[in-house]
């Protein structure tokens, strides 16, 4: 249900016409200059961080504070973070129509109390700025925008939104260790709705490009087991399982694991699912928005899940969590914790390629095969190797041979030579095979080398000639 105070969606709509016909639905008009780019610690700063204010942010009920181009000690960790869908359910008796619900909007910046304001909409504040929860049921300040706190061990960056009545906190948190912690907060100013019993969810977007957006993955743990999600899924707290997951790059190892808070209830039918595990689609930025009618302003990301493969893709993960309010407006903090982790990395691929060679009329000339790494390994790496007949045969057509290679630390390359033997006798192209096995170190993708031997012997024909 639209909330009493929300702009008309015809009128948001001929705004964003008018200010840029280019710019898509999803797309953020402010860019991301010397204005909005914050890099702490300012002395050999760590994290470096695009920021976008909500009135400027993606998606057709906006997204809070966006933050882009996010980078821990050089290494993309985030191509973006927003909230692009937030909404509430009352209980019976409650406000929110027939449905008892509303879709609330994360783009309406509200004024709050902040010092050190550096330009409008930017302040970096000395003192903890002081919202609707500092002083409850009523806004004060003159503050409108984003407040960077930049302490000696975390930096916060806090802005204060509007939907109707209600006032959601949003902030985010980077500490020095490269653990970030999104955050919301639900309170109001006084209404009549206020008092009654309802829930708050709040849906994170956490676009993971772990050292770019290839080669990411998504693990799920459970009473001490970590398992894959290989394709798309959508998943609820465990508690009692101890269940978290963790998102990383499977070539460098690197990447995050998503630890819930203590007090972050699970999904009920309403609010859907706590986690959605999804391949990264750029028409994906929000959920679509409110559909109207029953169920219309519940979360609609389920519909984004196919059996679409999410192992070692470009990958998205969306979390959700909320809280109950029943009396007077309060102002508990959701989130998860977001901290850094190291896995092994995915061991490199070895393949074998392809070889054609001449026969000759005598002696023996050699088919060699390269047989390739997919990436240099710090350890050392072996390989066994053997040929195999086709309709080639060993000792007449070709010498077997068998034998391990070794790949030294930091290369990628070597190479197998087969001896072919020459004669004139003419007869069919032929085939032979090397074949990997037993690899140290390394996996084998591609385990088989056919070597093609050319006849180049002509049948000659007296009085007639020689044929080709």
């Amino acid at each position: 249900m639209m909330r009493p105070g929300r702009p008309s969606p015809r009128l948001v709509s001929a705004v964003v016409l008018m200010t840029g016909l280019a710019v898509g639905r999803h797309a953020a008009a402010q860019s991301c200059d010397a204005d909005h780019t914050i890099a702490w610690p300012e002395s050999n700063p760590v994290w470096q961080i695009c920021w976008v204010s909500p009135q400027n942010s993606s998606g057709v009920d906006g997204s809070g504070l966006e933050i882009t181009s996010v980078y821990y000690n050089g290494k993309k960790v985030l191509d973006r973070g927003h909230v692009p869908v937030v909404n509430v359910k009352y209980d019976p008796g409650g406000c929110g129509g027939s449905d008892l619900s509303y879709r609330d909007w994360a783009n309406e910046l509200v004024r709050f109390e902040a010092d050190n304001v550096i330009r409008p909409g930017y302040a970096e504040s000395t003192v903890p700025p002081q919202t609707v929860c500092d002083h409850p049921g009523t806004d004060g300040g003159s503050f409108e925008g984003v407040a960077a706190e930049k302490l000696t061990d975390r930096l916060i960056l806090t802005t204060q939104l509007r939907a109707g009545w209600y006032r959601y906190i949003n902030t985010w948190t980077f500490f020095l260790d490269g653990t970030f912690q999104p955050g919301f907060r639900f309170t109001a100013v006084d209404n009549t709705c206020t008092p009654l019993a309802h829930y708050h969810n709040v849906y994170w977007r956490l676009d993971f490009d772990l050292e770019g957006s290839a080669n990411d993955a998504i693990d799920q743990y459970d009473s001490g087991t970590w398992s894959a999600l290989t394709t798309e899924a959508q998943r609820l707290h465990s508690p009692g399982n101890g269940r978290k997951w963790r998102v990383w790059d499977k070539v460098t190892g690197g990447g995050y694991e998503v630890i819930p808070a203590p007090e972050d209830e699970t999904a009920d039918a309403w609010s859907v699912a706590d986690v959605w595990a999804l391949a990264f689609r750029s028409s994906e930025l929000d959920d679509g928005g409110a559909t109207g009618g029953a169920g219309g302003d519940r979360a609609h990301m389920d519909g984004y899940v196919t059996s679409q493969n999410i192992d070692g893709e470009d990958v998205v993960f969306w979390y959700r969590a909320g809280f109950r309010h029943e009396g007077a407006a309060d102002c508990e903090i959701a989130g998860p914790t977001v901290q850094p982790i190291q896995m092994p990395p995915a061991p490199p691929t070895l393949s074998i390629g392809d070889v054609t060679v001449a026969e000759g009329n005598a002696g023996t000339s050699d088919a060699v095969f390269s047989v390739s790494l997919s990436a240099a390994s710090s350890s050392t790496v072996t390989v066994s190797y053997a040929t195999a007949n086709g309709t080639a045969s060993a000792g007449g057509d070709y010498v077997a041979v068998s034998g391990t290679l070794t790949f030294p630390a930091g290369t990628t390359s070597h190479t197998v030579a087969v001896a072919v033997n020459g004669d004139m006798a003419p007869e069919s192209t032929e085939t032979f095979f090397v074949s990997l096995s037993g690899a140290a170190n390394a996996t084998i993708a591609d385990g088989e080398g056919q070597g093609t031997i050319l006849n180049d012997d002509r049948v000659c024909v007296p009085h007639i000639g020689c044929l080709p």
